[in-house]
């Protein structure tokens, strides 16, 4: 189990430079999940609209929102937060859901990662649909700070590849994993500011020092804020840079040393 550093950089930069094969694979995998249905992949996108619309009034209720600022705020972290704990589920499944492959092709293994990652890419913006209707019903504002939000899903992505690689090891070897992470995601996101607002809660709290504290709350905002017509905060944004390199190397050192054996593993 000595690491191979070498051999999982290679394998990293020659899955992620093989763009044709894995934006194919991604894009078959979501036409073979959904064949004969009638809405495709926009079924996620109805269980999106039906969440928002149905329980969106409420909450804004329970949290004294108006309805105009808290519909377009749930809608907008609900479908980043998705994007994020797909990662993270699928992420943990990724190397033994695709038995065939790893044991009989001679293929990059983050190949199956960047594949995964960019399947929930054009997942977001199939969900990114009713967002636009939600801009447009409680007009959300179109202003400098809009486009932000494509570098914020650039670093979202690139954060949801290294989470997803660490997952895929330790879900491949403990098969209990994917099982613990999907209790554990729905927690996480009543952790995070994603159904209740972080300015809400923090008046008069020190919970805004806790929330801070959390980067699934500045991989969030980086994306969400943008799409409102907000400008992230600059902590945000240097949290979520700062985890590409530290979170990359601590991918690499794990896959470097047990590269190998994923395959007996499965």
């Amino acid at each position: 189990m000595s690491p191979q550093f070498a051999a999982a950089l290679a394998d990293l930069q020659e899955g992620s430079a093989n763009w044709r094969m894995w934006t194919r694979f991604g894009w078959l995998e979501i036409r073979r999940r959904y064949r004969r249905t009638l809405l495709g992949p926009f079924w996620t996108s109805f269980n999106v609209a039906v969440m928002v619309f149905s329980m969106g009034f409420l909450w804004a209720a329970l949290f004294h929102q108006p309805t105009s600022k808290y519909l377009p705020y749930l809608t907008a972290g609900i479908i980043v937060w998705q994007f994020l704990a797909s990662c993270m589920n699928e992420g943990s499944t990724a190397f033994s859901s695709n038995i065939g492959l790893l044991t009989t092709m001679r293929l990059p293994k983050t190949l199956l990662i960047i594949t995964m990652v960019w399947r929930n890419v054009l997942v977001f913006f199939h969900n990114f649909l009713i967002f636009l209707i939600v801009m447009l019903i409680w007009g959300v504002p179109v202003n400098s700070a809009t486009p932000l939000f494509v570098p914020g899903l650039l670093l979202l992505a690139l954060n949801g590849c290294w989470i997803a690689i660490l997952l895929a090891i330790v879900g491949t070897r403990y098969r209990d994993v994917p099982q613990l992470l999907g209790g554990l995601v729905s927690i996480m996101m009543f952790l995070t500011p994603i159904m209740w607002s972080r300015d809400t809660l923090s008046r008069g709290l020190a919970i805004g020092y806790v929330i801070d504290l959390n980067p699934l709350f500045h991989l969030v905002d980086i994306v969400r804020a943008p799409m409102l017509g907000q400008e992230p905060e600059l902590l945000s944004w240097l949290v979520s840079i700062a985890l590409v390199p530290i979170g990359f190397g601590l991918a690499l050192w794990l896959f470097s040393r047990f590269r190998q054996r994923i395959t007996y593993w499965l």
